[in-house]
């Protein structure tokens, strides 16, 4: 499993790949600052804000990973988020910043799969604009591509908190990284499969819900 960048660059290979990873990363700095820009709001709470401030990072991160290999980019295979993790770690302030990122991240994870599991999902991410038994069906979708989302996301927030302790980047996981976890035991490829699948689900809702009335 080549994480993000092994699969950018397959696309790469393809015909047309370069126009498309030009695309996904402007999409993704895009998205990132839009995060970031809600984290610096003020109507929200801190700790809201502080997931907000580490989702846009997280997606800048792709994004960077996404123009290096759009640039073909050479040198050594390490990610921007070990990289900017890297350079945090060294200082009492970047630890404690990283502490709060990770738990902040757990918490929405866990946010996620709670609401994937009861229902109560955001009023953001209830589609409009659909017939009733469509939405129904695109709602219980994204209920599962919640659960998903938390389950990857509980994972890196447990890893950065691990990487935090030895102090040692090495220790984060990435998305593949954390699918590469779900293959081990005593998950297994069920399991793996099961989150996979889940993701897929929940990118194409997100498609679904960026082209009703009511985007999120």
């Amino acid at each position: 499993m080549a994480g993000v960048p092994g699969a950018l660059r397959s696309l790469l290979q393809r015909p047309y790949g370069l126009p498309v990873i030009w695309a996904v990363a402007s999409g993704l700095l895009g998205f990132g600052l839009w995060r970031i820009g809600r984290a610096a709001g003020r109507r929200r709470k801190a700790f809201w804000r502080i997931g907000e401030a580490a989702a846009g990072a997280g997606h800048l991160a792709l994004a960077w990973s996404a123009w290096r290999v759009a640039l073909r980019m050479g040198g050594r295979e390490t990610g921007a988020a070990r990289l900017s993790i890297g350079w945090l770690i060294q200082y009492p302030a970047g630890r404690l910043a990283l502490r709060v990122a990770a738990v902040a991240v757990i918490a929405f994870a866990a946010a996620s799969i709670v609401r994937g599991l009861t229902g109560r999902i955001p009023a953001g991410l209830n589609p409009k604009g659909l017939p009733g038994r469509v939405r129904t069906a695109v709602v219980r979708a994204g209920r599962f591509g919640l659960v998903a989302k938390g389950v990857v996301l509980s994972i890196i927030g447990y890893y950065l908190l691990q990487a935090v302790a030895e102090l040692d980047p090495g220790e984060f996981r990435e998305i593949g990284g954390s699918l590469r976890v779900l293959s081990r035991p005593p998950f297994g490829p069920m399991m793996l499969g099961a989150v996979a699948l889940g993701l897929i689900i929940y990118g194409a809702f997100l498609w679904v819900l960026a082209l009703s009335d009511r985007p999120e």
